[in-house]
């Protein structure tokens, strides 16, 4: 049976390596499904880090969604003679095709992650950091 709580902040999770819901992102002028994760081992209950953050993220998605994408673009552009060895169709105006926001994670202090699944590296993904700061690379960098 699944464990489920109800939390103040993230309202209805249930638990599966972390605590998680379903909710819908927009990037790139799209609209992405994706899983909502506040990091938990052993069913913990969720840290006040973790909801600040969430807190933050819902009162600026707009703007945080913006930096995800400017993010996303810069970091083609500058790698772009590499990431074509592995995608030789890839193209900073219409990286909706190359990458897919599959969840949207608050680890234990409050960081926030974006990992996308990215054409050019399918074994770890791309994550963009987007609390505290902003940063970008491979998600095995930040997990």
């Amino acid at each position: 049976m699944e464990k489920k709580c109800q939390d103040a902040v993230f309202g209805t999770m249930t638990y599966k390596h972390g605590w998680r819901k379903k909710e819908t992102l927009t990037l790139f002028e799209k609209e992405w499904p994706v899983t909502i994760s506040a990091a938990a081992y052993r069913e913990e209950p969720i840290t006040q880090e973790e909801k600040s953050s969430y807190q933050n993220f819902v009162e600026h998605t707009t703007k945080l969604m913006k930096i995800a994408e400017q993010q996303l673009k810069e970091y083609v552009c500058e790698n772009l003679v590499e990431l074509k060895e592995y995608d030789p169709n890839i193209d900073v105006e219409s990286l909706e095709n190359y990458v897919t926001p599959k969840t949207l994670l608050f680890q234990q202090d409050g960081t926030t992650l974006l990992l996308l699944e990215c054409t050019w590296d399918d074994e770890n993904g791309i994550a963009v950091k987007l609390l505290p700061e902003i940063a970008i690379g491979a998600q095995d960098l930040f997990l």
